[in-house]
């Protein structure tokens, strides 16, 4: 990922996004519900002018990582997620069928 991009994770007990930055400004988000070991991943979204860069790909790995920290599995709810879910068996450790 270029230096320029980062990423924020603001959150709450049940909730929460994983924000991507480009010089701090928000250009693309995830946004997923949490209840018990489980995270219902329910948007991908990533600035028209970003696509095709790899950042929805980015977002979904700080989300694992954070399902991994704290012991949960992944619901799909986003077509996106559905998609890199069932092309990439790198996800199949961490994803709930």
């Amino acid at each position: 990922m270029d230096n320029r991009f980062a990423t924020r994770h603001d959150a709450s007990d049940n909730e929460g996004e994983i924000i991507m930055l480009d010089d701090g400004n928000a250009i693309g988000f995830l946004s997923y519900r949490k209840k018990d070991n489980m995270i219902y991943v329910e948007h991908v979204k990533v600035n028209d002018k970003y696509k095709g860069m790899g950042l929805g790909k980015v977002l979904l790995d700080e989300m694992v990582s954070f399902a991994v920290e704290n012991d949960c599995k992944i619901v799909a709810v986003c077509a996106f997620v559905k998609h890199m879910f069932q092309r990439n068996e790198e996800y199949a450790f961490i994803r709930h069928e």
